[in-house]
């Protein structure tokens, strides 16, 4: 017969034979677990019954359909770029509207990431579904980049959540 080594126990080797436990420790263990039990299992259920907060929307999301996409020349220090000059229709609760805006907010002076609008005019172009982005409380005024910092947003990455109907 070989020797067997015990690396870990969870009552002490020498301690002798084990003891019973008494009837009143096995219902306080009893009541702890159920109690355990009662709160895993309430926890896991929370998300099914709970909604989570929802932040209102500054801007609604909707497709656009373009009606003219063009450009305009624009200087800069070393080349001259093609700025975005579009017109555009998109609907909100069942009424058809049409904009020209790119930039949400009126500025003199916007940043521009030209490989964005590179992107834009393929996108544009080639049939992918850009938003316009309409506030709640005027839904007549519609923009393609919500910054003065030129950006855009196709429908499948923008959320559900602030889509217009």
């Amino acid at each position: 017969m070989t020797d067997l080594m015990v690396l870990w126990a969870p009552w002490p080797l020498n301690a002798g034979p084990l003891q019973k436990v008494s009837p009143l420790n096995r219902h306080v263990l009893a009541i702890a677990l159920g109690i355990a039990l009662c709160l895993t299992v309430g926890a896991s259920l929370v998300p099914l019954f709970v909604k989570p907060a929802t932040t209102p929307c500054a801007y609604f999301s909707t497709p656009v359909r373009f009606i003219r996409i063009d450009s305009v020349p624009v200087e800069s220090r070393r080349k001259t770029y093609r700025f975005p000059v579009v017109e555009y229709s998109y609907t909100v609760s069942g009424k058809q509207y049409t904009s020209k805006r790119m930039f949400c907010r009126d500025s003199n002076t916007v940043s521009v990431d030209w490989s964005k609008v590179e992107r834009f005019f393929d996108d544009a172009r080639g049939g992918t579904v850009v938003v316009a982005w309409v506030r709640p409380s005027s839904p007549e005024s519609a923009c393609i980049s919500p910054d003065i910092e030129f950006s855009y947003s196709v429908m499948s990455n923008t959320s559900t959540q602030c889509r217009a109907n």
